[in-house]
């Protein structure tokens, strides 16, 4: 009875499976009978989920939130024909025109402009999205109202996250996805404008900042000049000459006393500043004066109504109503620096006239310095005279440096409006780029046939109930050995 047992024989579902290396594959056409089954019991179960989640993503589509994309791209390049042309060489400028775009957009006083200028704190509850407006509703059940300075700050952070600025080796694309198209149309334009008035004062700027500290310092080189020619006449003594005129008694004059160092330094900080001033007003007027031009253009060709039109008009009201960020930061420079000149006790400072001082060569100075004859005169007087030319050099020298950097600033002013240039302008985008309706309720339709065939598939599961031959087989372990089609 302990002897050999033959092998009981495997059946012959398990011999297939067991040859299968990666399928069952009579498992699998099992399974798919069953749920085919499933589809043709509960027909209508499965159409009605299907049909039901195309209508949820329709729904979908009408209270989600669209995204509109608007974009400009501007030609960035070095123009040196005009530089050459005015005899300067520029060979030492490496600063690409494209530098650091992104930093000057994305800066925060820069995003904060924008906010304002575009009116985001007035347009942003209008412009939400059914099912936003329905969250901030339950949020403000919650939470206390936004401040406006909470709200600035909450628009400031989106923008920035919506605000893409890429480079290339000559071109900038500045793009904005927002919730309403008018809007991301004017978020771009906006950018654009605030993108040139920042390389504007880069550019030209900090060059006029230079020549109101070359002009101070000039200034004082001359103050130092009419010193050197009152010492040498005081040592001359009067001349006695056939003329009365001449034997007239040389008036005084009374100059001012040494300012103080910190003195001097603020004022030639105060000259500086507004040098930039100067110039950046002097910037926004063109500018506005070519939107102008614009303008008139426009109209020629189309009504008062065109979008177009409206949209140019609401651009030159912001340039004309609010400053840029740049002007805005340097007349509070200005006045901090005003504020501690007049503490230390400074002398009055009239900007409008600080900038307008003569520079010329005082021709007494140049009389002393030019030796018509060969007559050496006492040695103090000698000293005096050498002084007079040491003095009269650097100032001389300085008037040279006023000139070339007066010519490099008319020189960057006008290649500054040959070098950016707009390739692809900022229009109004007429379809959302998010969501997409086919790609919406096609992901809806699929979704909703998955949904149906599972329906079907759980109901029959629930229902405890056999429908296929394998089910008693595999559940109850029994061999069927017939099967009965009921009519």
């Amino acid at each position: 009875m302990s002897g050999d047992r033959s092998p009981v024989p495997l059946p012959p579902q398990e011999i297939e499976g067991a040859e299968s290396d990666l399928f069952d594959y009579t498992k699998l056409r099992d399974y798919s009978g069953f749920v085919a089954g499933a589809i043709r019991r509960h027909r209508a179960l499965t159409a009605e989920v299907a049909v039901g989640m195309l209508l949820f993503g329709w729904l979908g589509l009408i209270v989600m939130p669209r995204l509109y994309h608007a974009e400009i791209k501007i030609q960035a390049q070095r123009n040196q024909v005009i530089s050459t042309l005015a005899g300067l060489d520029r060979s030492w400028d490496f600063d690409t025109p494209t530098r650091a775009a992104s930093d000057l957009v994305l800066r925060t006083d820069n995003l904060v402009s924008l906010v304002r200028k575009t009116n985001l704190a007035e347009t942003w509850d209008a412009n939400r999205a059914p099912i936003q407006s329905l969250k901030d509703k339950i949020v403000r059940l919650v939470r206390k109202p936004m401040t406006a300075e909470d709200k600035e700050d909450m628009l400031v952070g989106t923008l920035e996250k919506q605000l893409e600025v890429a480079t290339a080796d000559e071109t900038v694309t500045i793009s904005v996805d927002w919730w309403d198209a008018v809007t991301a149309y004017r978020l771009t334009v906006a950018a654009y404008e605030n993108f040139l008035e920042a390389r504007q004062f880069k550019e030209v700027s900090a060059v006029s900042e230079a020549i109101g500290l070359l002009e101070s310092r000039a200034e004082g080189e001359k103050e130092k000049v009419s010193a050197s020619v009152e010492k040498v006449l005081t040592l001359r003594g009067p001349v006695k000459t056939k003329t009365a005129a001449a034997q007239a008694p040389r008036p005084v004059v009374h100059r001012p006393p040494p300012m103080n160092p910190e003195l001097q330094r603020l004022r030639d900080s105060l000259q500086a500043k507004q040098q930039a001033i100067q110039e950046l007003e002097e910037f926004r007027r063109r500018h506005v004066a070519e939107l102008e031009s614009k303008m008139a253009s426009l109209q020629q060709t189309y009504s008062e109504f065109h979008p177009e039109v409206i949209d140019l008009r609401e651009t030159i009201r912001q340039q004309q109503t609010s400053e840029p960020v740049q002007l805005v930061a340097l007349r509070e420079e200005y006045r901090k620096l005003e504020k501690e000149y007049q503490a230390l006790g400074g002398p009055a400072f009239d900007a409008r006239t600080a900038s307008n001082r003569n520079t010329g060569i005082p021709a007494e100075a140049l009389r002393l310095t030019q030796n018509p004859t060969d007559e050496i005169e006492q040695p103090e007087i000698e000293q005096a005279k050498s002084e007079l030319r040491y003095e009269l050099g650097r100032y001389s020298t300085l008037i040279e440096r006023i000139d070339a950097v007066e010519l490099e600033r008319e020189t960057q002013r006008a290649a500054f409006r040959y070098r950016y240039s707009v390739l692809r302008p900022a229009t109004v985008p007429l379809t959302a780029t998010k969501p997409k309706p086919a790609l919406v309720l096609t992901a809806a339709g699929l979704i909703g046939v998955l949904l149906g065939i599972s329906a079907a598939v759980i109901t029959d599961l629930r229902s405890r109930r056999i429908y296929q031959r394998w089910q008693v087989e595999r559940l109850l372990g029994m061999q069927v050995l017939a099967e009965i089609t009921l009519p």
